[in-house]
């Protein structure tokens, strides 16, 4: 490949990216001499002109090529997104949001090649799960936001879908961190960042990042509800790992999993009462949203026989935890409840005789 570099700086644009798709064509010729030569010269070709060939190809796709032309295009990007992935794929992060029709194609067609998916969603996640500062968490970085409209495209694609499976609990923690830390920005209302093509003959509607603010906790609930027991086990294995990361964001995210997945019974007789102590520290700790945590924890291992005994051993506890915040308050109130209703035993009469007068003027306040 010493003689193409010797002559590589006397290629146009034009020519090189001619060259490049090509090369891309013949790298799946049957002869092994010629597809090897195809992979020798575009190893070459990526090493001295990369960035160019990525904006020629851009350019190209802009013009009015002909439907297979333009698909042959595309494919020859993802090719080179699964073989460069850590110079093409900020480069058309880099670009101004909302993205054109083309810069969607193309986030498109990285989800249909099983490689290049692979490895776009690895780097992809990579950024997600970025850990900022506090000064940098100040002003929304647009990377993410960007990272989270290339997904939007990707995942519409089967072979992504099933790349996803690979990958799934990652995915889901990265992309609902980046969802958690979006909510906090004070972002400009009605922002539009990623425009998604309607109906024909309707219009585009944007997708406005402050138009839904779901509670962090009401997440978890309604996929712990809806997956299958394997993929649970998937994340509780996924999550064990950043229950005391250092990243506040993945802290609270992988806790609100964690604690979520007692709901679900074969989840919870993996986990359930070795996890008591942790809901204990997470009640104790100051901060407002770790107490509700903890607390939908104990709420939903109330919910599984053979726990009782120990849970209502905790009741002293909640019990003072009725004159905290409201929100805490209420949380508590729901915890009882449970303890209670599911509780087994003449020891559940008692302790709801106990602690039946503190209750009365808080249930009437409670949405049960």
């Amino acid at each position: 490949m010493s003689l193409f570099q010797a002559f590589a700086e006397y290629f146009t644009q034009i020519q090189l990216t001619n060259l490049v798709l090509t090369a891309v064509n013949d790298l799946t010729d049957s002869e092994s001499k010629v597809s090897l030569a195809a992979a020798q010269l575009m190893s070459a070709v990526m090493k001295e002109r990369i960035e160019e060939i990525v904006e020629c190809i851009l350019e190209r796709l802009n013009s009015q090529l002909e439907p297979s032309t333009k698909e042959e295009t595309l494919q020859a990007m993802s090719s080179l997104a699964g073989s460069n992935t850590h110079t093409v794929v900020p480069m058309l992060l880099n670009k101004p949001l909302p993205w054109d029709r083309t810069q969607l194609a193309l986030w498109k067609a990285f989800g249909t090649q099983r490689e290049t998916t692979i490895n776009v969603l690895q780097l992809l996640m990579g950024i997600l799960e970025k850990t900022y500062t506090r000064e940098e968490r100040k002003e929304m970085s647009f990377q993410p936001v960007a990272v989270a409209c290339a997904l939007c495209e990707m995942l519409s694609e089967t072979i992504c879908q099933e790349a996803v499976q690979e990958l799934y609990p990652r995915l889901l923690l990265s992309v609902l961190c980046h969802l958690y830390w979006v909510i906090e920005q004070r972002s400009p209302q009605k922002m539009v960042v990623y425009t998604k093509e309607g109906s024909p003959g309707g219009k585009s509607k944007p997708f406005d990042p402050t138009g839904n603010f779901w509670f962090h906790m009401f997440l978890p609930s309604g996929i712990v509800k809806n997956c299958e027991p394997f993929i649970l086990h998937r994340i509780v294995s996924h999550v064990r790992n950043l229950l005391y990361s250092s990243d506040d964001h993945q802290k609270v995210m992988a806790r609100t999993f964690y604690v979520q997945l007692l709901w679900h019974s074969s989840v919870a007789k993996i986990i359930g009462q070795d996890f008591v102590g942790d809901l204990i520290r997470w009640i104790k700790e100051p901060n407002l949203i770790m107490k509700e945590i903890g607390l939908r924890g104990i709420s939903n291992l109330a919910l599984h026989p053979g726990n009782s005994e120990i849970l209502q051993s905790l009741v002293p506890l909640l019990r003072d935890l009725l004159n905290n915040e409201v929100r805490v308050a209420v949380q508590a109130v729901k915890t009882l409840r449970n303890i209670i209703y599911h509780g087994q035993g003449e020891d559940t009469k008692v302790v709801f005789c106990n602690i039946s007068r503190q209750l009365r003027p808080l249930i009437n306040d409670v949405w049960v």
